[in-house]
């Protein structure tokens, strides 16, 4: 804020995630009241129906807004603003509340012109890298007397909870002997990083949001069989995807602790400190797409007294993070991508008894009123909901309930469903209870009714409570709710191609509140569900018969039902 309130000529802005309020209003400020040049780059992407008038508003007050289209898997991924052409500041943070009051981030602000005139040269080269559209003022962003002066209104941002320990304060360093500074994506801030890597000589700590690069991985277990190597990651790294990097390095010898709670708090840094004399740092992680694919920035500091910042900072997360060791009984998948259980001693998870319906008479289910809720809104369109939905599943600590609409099966590879159900067993393994309710369709011959059938009993044999919706209450909701403080709903089913986001366009919400809320699991397990799920064949009676009463007459329901109650012991 200091640094956009000193312009005295320029602010030029490359930021990935952009949604403090704080910030916009001091880039129009200077824009409009102060008459400086002010570009805003973003990547396309983070502009969307729900973001787009927080960004127009800026257009509207004179900030030049350049949206950053690139190929598709790649991403306008930096985090930093040049002042002047002589002030960067650069690092891990997004402008965002959650950055500024909750993550581990890292910002650091330089004065060197020389440096500056490099950010600024690949600012400029931008058009010869990507496409560039200049955002469009809507009327009603940029109509009125007072459009250009209003303050821009934004719900309020403060954040549930804070970290358990403070960043220690800024700190002016001057002893730095060189700094290296890699723009990507390019093959030589790869090479330049697997170099410092091979040279230590004594320790590495690695603090890394992200990391799953071969070559990277490699290097640092190679190393980690001949001096200390620690990584101190995000709980991001539990997802399938990542997990065979920290069994690599585990397996190699590497310390490994993991920090944050998926949703309060993210351990964001993309740092290592190498021998306590030299540090790396800038918005990349250490994957395949921020080296081979994403326009990021990289930073090699030459420097005893910025390691040291960097190590004591390090050191203060590490004490309250927690150690990472590899669970036995991994889930993997069988041929057809079906979870199956390897080595694992445990008994799966009791589920709660069922047993013949009584009541096929009756289907009293009592309304449930609205209720207001304060909570932290987060956008979730189209592929950013899987990734949303498996980090919820793997910091869940006590339940996980949901309502599916559709949990379909495929004949083809299905990744993000075989991800899915494989978090959803390791919650299970953790003692978290998770309870599912799934569509049950009013015909038989509808398709989900088999494969719904067929993943209740999948699931149920792995110690999911799968239950059946009521066929004669039609459910339709996408509702999953984590410890009874998150939810996730809006219109994402459970197939393959929402769960992608390549084949479906869809948009949901995460809703993050500071105190648990019973009414939400209230209302999923209220929800009519099929009573007998003792095995595949019961509940498919179970229906069959529900199914035939609503095609009968009230004599002939009344005869039925005497007649099934009479069977039953």
């Amino acid at each position: 804020m200091r640094l956009i309130a000193q312009a005295k000529q320029r602010v030029d802005v490359g930021m990935f995630v952009f949604s403090h309020d704080s910030f916009a209003q001091a880039l129009c400020d200077a824009a409009q009241r102060r008459r400086l040049q002010v570009r805003l780059y973003l990547d396309n992407r983070m502009v969307s129906a729900a973001t787009r008038p927080f960004f127009e508003r800026m257009a509207a007050a004179g900030v030049d807004v350049q949206l950053v289209r690139l190929p598709a898997g790649a991403r306008f991924h930096l985090k930093t603003m040049v002042v002047d052409s002589r002030w960067v500041m650069t690092g891990a943070a997004n402008w965002t509340p959650q950055a500024f009051g909750s993550n581990v981030e890292d910002l650091l602000v330089l004065d060197s012109p020389d440096l500056a005139a490099h950010y600024l040269a690949r600012m400029e080269g931008m058009p010869q890298i990507a496409e560039l559209e200049g955002l469009h003022v809507s009327t009603s962003a940029g109509s009125g007397r007072s459009a250009g002066r209003n303050r821009l209104i934004l719900p309020p941002t403060t954040r549930p909870g804070r970290n358990v320990f403070c960043a220690p304060t800024a700190r002016t360093m001057r002893s730095c002997r060189e700094v290296h500074a890699y723009f990507l994506p390019d093959p030589e801030g790869l090479e330049a990083l697997l170099v410092y890597l091979r040279s230590a000589q004594e320790s590495i700590a690695v603090g890394m949001y992200l990391l799953n690069h071969p070559d990277i991985v490699g290097v640092l277990a190679e190393k980690a069989r001949v001096i200390p190597v620690r990584l101190l990651a995000d709980r991001i790294m539990t997802d399938p995807a990542n997990a065979e990097v920290l069994h690599t390095l585990h397996q190699a010898g590497c310390e490994i602790r993991l920090f944050g709670d998926g949703d309060r708090e993210t351990y964001h840094m993309k740092t290592a400190i190498v021998d306590g004399s030299q540090v790396w740092t800038g918005s990349a992680n250490w994957t395949r797409a921020a080296f081979a694919q994403n326009i990021e920035d990289a930073l090699c500091f030459d420097s005893a007294e910025i390691a040291s910042f960097y190590a004591a900072y390090f050191d203060a997360v590490w004490q309250n993070a927690v150690a990472w060791t590899p669970v036995d009984g991994q889930v993997q998948t069988d041929t057809a991508g079906s979870p199956r259980r390897t080595t694992d001693t445990r008994q799966v998870q009791s589920l709660p008894p069922t047993g013949p319906r009584t009541d096929y008479d009756s289907l009293t289910v009592e309304p449930v009123s609205e209720f207001p809720v304060y909570a932290q809104v987060e956008y979730l369109p189209d592929d950013t909901y899987f990734p949303a939905l498996i980090r919820s599943i793997d910091t869940a600590k006590q339940s996980i309930l949901g309502l599916v609409y559709v949990f379909s099966e495929t004949q083809s590879d299905a990744p993000h469903q075989t991800a899915l159900i494989q978090a959803l067993v390791r919650a299970v393994n953790r003692g978290v209870y998770v309870y599912l309710v799934l569509y049950t369709p009013a015909s038989p011959v509808d398709r989900l009714m088999e494969m719904h059938s067929n993943q209740a009993e999948r699931l149920r044999s792995q110690g999911v409570d799968v239950r059946l919706a009521h066929p004669a209450r039609p459910l339709h909701a996408k509702l999953f709710v984590v410890d009874q403080h998150r939810a996730l709903l809006g219109s994402h089913n459970w197939s393959e191609g929402s769960l992608s986001g390549a084949r479906v366009r869809e948009a949901s919400l995460m809703l993050t509140l500071p105190e648990p809320e019973p009414r939400l699991a209230e209302y999923i397990l209220s929800r009519p569900v099929i009573a007998d799920m003792r095995t595949k064949e019961s509940w498919d009676t179970e229906i069959a018969r529900i199914l035939r009463l609503q095609q009968r007459p009230k004599a002939q329901r009344e005869e039925l039902i005497r007649e099934w109650t009479a069977e039953e012991p």
